[in-house]
Formats: C-alpha cells, sequence, structure tokens
C-alpha cells in the first residue's frame, strides 16, 4: 500500500474475478443510479405542485382578509346590465298617474296657508 491507496495482488487468476466482481457493482449502481434519479425527479414534480397549490391559497388568503376590510357598495343589485333603461318617469297613460300637489286652501290673508309651521323663528315674542 502505497500513500493510502490499496493495492491487489498481480496474479492473473484474481483478475478475472475482480473485473466480474467490478462489472457486477458497476452495473448494480448504475440501475440503483437511475432509480434514485427517477425517485428525485418525481418528487421535485410534486413539490413544484405543492409550491404552487401553496401559493394560490396565500393569494386566496390574502384577498379574503383585504375583503374583510373593506365594506362592500350598500345595496349592491350585482353586475351592470349590458344596456340599462333609461332614467326618468316615462310619459303617458300606460305608466301610472302623474298627479301633481294639490293647491293649498284659502286662509283670507294673502301669502299665508292654513297652519303655522311649528319651525317658525320667534323674535322679540312675536312668531313669523
Amino acid at each position: 500500500m502505497r500513500l493510502g491507496i490499496p493495492t491487489r495482488d498481480p496474479s492473473p487468476s484474481s483478475d478475472a474475478g475482480f473485473l466480474t466482481e467490478l462489472t457486477a457493482t458497476v452495473v448494480y449502481l448504475e440501475a440503483r443510479n437511475s432509480e434514485l434519479t427517477e425517485a428525485l425527479a418525481a418528487r421535485d414534480e410534486s413539490l413544484a405542485a405543492r409550491d404552487a397549490r401553496i401559493a394560490d391559497l396565500v393569494k386566496l388568503l390574502e384577498n379574503s382578509r383585504c375583503s374583510g376590510k373593506r365594506q362592500a357598495a350598500p345595496f349592491s343589485k350585482g353586475d351592470p346590465t349590458e344596456e340599462p333603461a333609461r332614467p326618468g318617469r316615462r310619459s303617458g297613460k300606460s305608466h301610472g298617474r302623474h298627479g301633481h300637489r294639490a293647491a293649498p286652501g284659502r286662509t283670507g290673508r294673502p301669502g299665508r296657508t292654513g297652519a303655522r309651521s311649528p319651525f317658525a323663528v320667534v323674535v322679540s315674542g312675536l312668531r313669523w
């Protein structure tokens, strides 16, 4: 043995057995290496799928946390329609009675109507 490297006996009879043993070991190690490589590839795919799923779940969690802080619009009735109806009162008799306020009754005094307002301003004892 020189410099920590094992040496073998140089006899020709042991060379054939040693070579057969080394060949069998190499074949076994190559098969084992391919098995482990396939297992690692499958594990990497599984981890990538899990990472993608975790990222999606984190995004959903953040969205739900943010939406909990935001108040929804009041009286939301869903998405707006493509062609909404025109605003305002419709004309014609088929759309109901279009009434107007009745004229106030006569009080005998010009500019005054029936009852006094409870919110009348009191200035120096006089009601206006």
